[in-house]
Order: C-alpha cells, then structure tokens, then sequence
C-alpha cells in the first residue's frame, strides 16, 4: 500500500516570496513545531512508510533542531524517499550543508526554487536582498556533498518568457542536478494578493515551456511537470506531466466530466479556479 505522509516543521521562512501561498500576515506569526513534538511525529510514521515530505515555512531555521531530527529519520525510516522543501539558502554556510549531508536519510532530495538566472529578478520574487548568491552557493554546496537536489521553477508573469534562459543557467551551473520541476502557480496567500503581478494564462506559458523542458532534455536533465491541467499541456510534454494537487485541493470544471483523458489529469488548484475561471479544453 502506498502510503505519504508530511511533517510541517515552521511558518517562519528568511524569504517573502511575491507568490508565497502563505500571506505576509502568516509568516509574522511564529508556529515553530518543538523538537519534541517533532520526533514525537516521526515516530508515529509507519517504517514500511513509502514517502515523507518535510515542510514549512524554512525547515533549515530549525537549524541545529533539523539535525537532530533528520538523524532520527535516517535511523528509524531506512528504505523511506524524503523530499525536503527549502530555499537553499542556509547550505551557502558549507559547514552547516556538510552537518545536515551527515544528518540525513539514505533516500532524500532537497528541493529548492530558483525563479531567474538573474540576481535581481530573482531577489524582487523573493523579496530577500542576496537570496539569489545564497540558493545558488547552497545548491552548488549540497550537489558537491553528493546531496540530491530537485531545482523547482514556478511559473510566474515575471518570468515565463525567459524559462530558455534559466534553463540554460541550471545546466551551466549545477550539474549534476537530479531533476527540474516546473510548478504551475497556487494562487493563495501572497500569490492572490499579488494576482495582477504573477499570474499568467496556462496557454500563454505553453511555448516558453516546451523550449526550456527540450533544452534541459537534450543535455540530460530530467523534467517534471506539475499543477498544470492537462488539456493546456503540450503533448510532447506529456511524459514529463504529474498529477500533483492534493486531493483536498483538486478541482475540475463541469465541462471536465466529458474528457476522455480525465483520470490522468491533475486538475486545477481549488483556490486557482475560483480566481481565474479559465477555459478548459476536453478531450472528447
């Protein structure tokens, strides 16, 4: 049985992204979990559990903390794939990505964003002067280590014509990454608050998509595509489609029960319909 599991770790995060499902209003409330309440989750898992994502927030504030639990992970889920979710920024101290390679379990990916092959782009979606020099030493650290990383890319107005660029930046600098996953946008938090700023019609990124993902492809970097509805998907891209939304999150429109390809498709983030109301494209 195929069984997942995610383990929220804090709210508070070093960044303020433009198009953070969380609003500012979030991220001022301190919702650190305890170390104890920390190990306490951790036991509760199965050790036949297939899939752990640990979250936040930052999970690399913990510091320290984040060791010490990480340690527990790697003793008591031996066969478990961990997938980390973090900025990237506090692997730019080498000791401290050295400490946390040693800490870790024996499947894990660290997955961290990078939103332009431009430091100031990339500052102004994150809002955090120096995150960009930060993620891109922190990724170069964990790959040196030998730590598996997955660059993730949302998608967003700022930045959709210019996913050639980026990729070409990702395969010049950090090889070997393990993988690239685009992200189609949630629009929660910040990233509704900022709609007019980040959002982009799914048709409208379709071009820039395919030319990045065959750029990336072509020099032997593994894609994935996540939180896009399928009908918007090129074809040729349809080997790189995941269906990513959480079940509590999935919506479809009405038109979607007439689509022959429905129950490969991902859906639609519950809060993205409602605030887009975008066409769909059945397959009939």
């Amino acid at each position: 049985m195929n069984s997942e599991y995610t383990i929220f770790t804090t709210n508070n995060c070093n960044s303020n992204c433009i198009m953070c499902p969380d609003s500012d209003n979030v991220r001022k409330k301190t919702s650190t979990i305890s170390e104890q309440n920390l190990i306490t989750q951790i036991n509760s898992i199965p050790q036949d559990a297939n899939f752990v994502c640990i979250t936040g927030g930052e999970p690399t504030l913990l510091k320290h903390e984040l060791l010490i639990f990480l340690g527990i992970c790697r003793e008591r889920l031996k066969k478990t794939d961990f997938l980390l979710l973090s900025n990237g920024r506090s692997f730019a101290d080498y000791s401290y990505a050295q400490q946390f390679s040693e800490a870790i379990p024996n499947y894990l990916v660290v997955g961290i964003p990078i939103y332009s092959d431009n430091q100031n782009e990339h500052d102004e979606i994150t809002r955090s002067q120096g995150s960009f020099f930060q993620t891109v030493q922190g990724i170069k650290n964990l790959i040196e280590l030998g730590v598996s990383v997955e660059i993730r890319i949302v998608i967003l107005k700022s930045n959709y014509k210019k996913l050639k660029e980026l990729s070409e930046y990702i395969i010049k600098s950090f090889a070997p990454v393990l993988r690239v996953n685009f992200m189609g946008l949630e629009l929660m938090g910040n990233a509704m608050l900022n709609k007019n700023d980040v959002w982009v019609e799914y048709k409208d990124t379709m071009c820039y998509l395919k030319e990045a993902t065959r750029n990336l492809i072509a020099n032997g970097v593994n894609c994935q595509l996540y939180n896009y509805p399928l009908c918007y998907v090129d074809k040729m891209l349809w080997g790189t489609y995941k269906k990513s939304i959480t079940r509590e999150k999935v919506r479809f429109k009405s038109e979607c029960q007439f689509c022959k390809i429905k129950s490969l498709c991902g859906g639609f983030f519950s809060s993205t319909l409602a605030a887009t109301n975008p066409e769909v494209r059945p397959y009939i």
